[in-house]
């Protein structure tokens, strides 16, 4: 992103220019309130996840930038647009008036050039392990994301010689756990095996 924003000749920028608040992708704008208590917890328990960034588009001139194109890179990770969407729950934001497109602003150009930054490849995969909170006097909390990833799932598989219980479920003491498939046996689902261990309850 640095790389692309420094090729920009001066002469083809407007607005803001390079100055984009650094490299940061906004998870939601419009942060209405101070008490950010519940904001904070909800971020905390969140997974790092990866995204990555696609090539280059621009963002037709508006208000908000002055009359100048924005040049993005559009940020590919399906955790932005759930935590987008989950955040609204947790803390007061003022109404949004356009639709989430997660993305990074590479500059602010003249429109007459914006076409020469579009298509860019980046190419660039990064992993998300935080999350700032920017209060509305501008001061920015890094919460960082430490959420475990989800136990990783396995087959049940049990021998069809195994003794059941006088109901004709399978004892746990011959319960098998795999990681292949191809095996004799009967196969239960993560699901299932939950399930059942409710119903002996």
């Amino acid at each position: 992103l640095e790389n692309l924003r420094q090729m920009i000749p001066s002469e083809h920028l407007m607005g803001d220019g390079r100055e984009v608040g650094g490299n940061h992708v906004t998870v939601r704008y419009g942060l209405a309130d101070d008490d950010h208590e519940e904001l904070r917890s909800y971020i905390s328990v969140q997974k790092p996840f990866e995204a990555s960034l696609g090539s280059t588009i621009k963002f037709d001139p508006s208000e908000h930038s002055n009359g100048a194109a924005v040049i993005v890179a559009p940020i590919e990770a399906p955790e932005l647009n759930r935590i987008n969407a989950e955040i609204a729950q947790h803390a007061t934001f003022m109404p949004s008036d356009f639709e989430y497109r997660p993305h990074a602003t590479v500059a602010y150009v003249n429109p007459d050039n914006a076409d020469t930054y579009v298509g860019c490849s980046m190419g660039q995969r990064f992993m998300v392990d935080s999350i700032s909170i920017r209060s509305r006097d501008g001061k920015a909390e890094i919460v960082p994301l430490k959420g475990k990833p989800h136990a990783e799932l396995v087959d049940v598989r049990y021998s069809p010689d195994q003794p059941r219980d006088p109901d004709g479920r399978f004892g746990a003491s011959g319960a098998v756990y795999e990681k292949t498939f191809g095996k004799v046996g009967d196969v239960k689902t993560a699901d299932e095996v939950v399930s059942s261990i409710g119903n002996k309850q």
